[in-house]
C-alpha cells in the first residue's frame, strides 16, 4: 500500500490548506503520523502520507530550506 500517493489531483484550495500547515511546522514535524497532518488529511479526504509529501514539495520550493540546504523531496511537483 502507498500511503504518499492517493493518485488524486490537488486542487488550489487544498494546496493553500497544505500551505498553511506547513507554515506552522518546522521542518523536521512533516510526518504523516503527525497529529495534525492526519486531521488535515481526513478533512481533505486523503491519506497522511499525501498530505506529508504535498507538504516537502512545498518546503522544496521554500527560500528558507534551501538556504539550509534542505533537498525535500528529488522528484517535486509544482503547486
Amino acid at each position: 500500500m502507498n500511503l504518499a500517493n492517493d493518485g488524486k489531483v490537488w486542487t488550489w484550495d487544498e494546496t493553500l490548506l497544505a500551505f498553511d500547515l506547513y507554515s506552522k511546522f518546522q521542518y523536521s514535524k512533516i510526518s504523516p503520523r503527525n497529529e495534525e497532518v492526519i486531521v488535515l488529511a481526513e478533512l481533505l479526504g486523503r491519506k497522511p502520507g499525501a498530505v506529508a509529501k504535498k507538504m516537502f514539495n512545498i518546503a522544496a520550493h521554500d527560500p528558507k530550506q534551501l538556504e539550509r540546504g534542505v533537498v525535500a523531496l528529488s522528484h517535486i511537483n509544482k503547486f
